[in-house]
């Protein structure tokens, strides 16, 4: 779990926070809620981050064998009998524990 305090106009955190907790790979636990002269906010929340709800194995059928590729985001369209399939690969150094060593 994760705990993150939001401090700005009432108007920028709750659209914030509502678009945080709109994603499907973010839970929402708690909340704590303070308001100052009716412009300001100032927010604790609690969230469970969830990343693997954003994770799909893409499967290439070849030849020689299959080709798996973890994907984040994926957008999966035909068009005209044509597939395409966009993501982020998780394969990048971005996302692997060899960056964060």
């Amino acid at each position: 779990m994760i705990q993150l305090q939001v401090k700005g106009l009432v108007d920028q955190v709750y659209t914030f926070i509502t678009d945080l907790c709109n994603r499907p790979h973010v839970e929402f636990i708690k909340s704590k809620v303070n308001v100052r002269k009716d412009t300001e906010a100032n927010v604790v929340l609690v969230i469970d981050h969830q990343p693997a709800k954003r994770t799909k194995c893409i499967v290439f059928h070849m030849d020689h064998g299959d080709v798996v590729i973890p994907l984040l985001d994926v957008v999966h369209a035909e068009l005209e009998s044509q597939q395409i399939i966009t993501g982020k690969s998780t394969l990048d150094p971005m996302f692997t524990s060899e960056r964060n060593a």
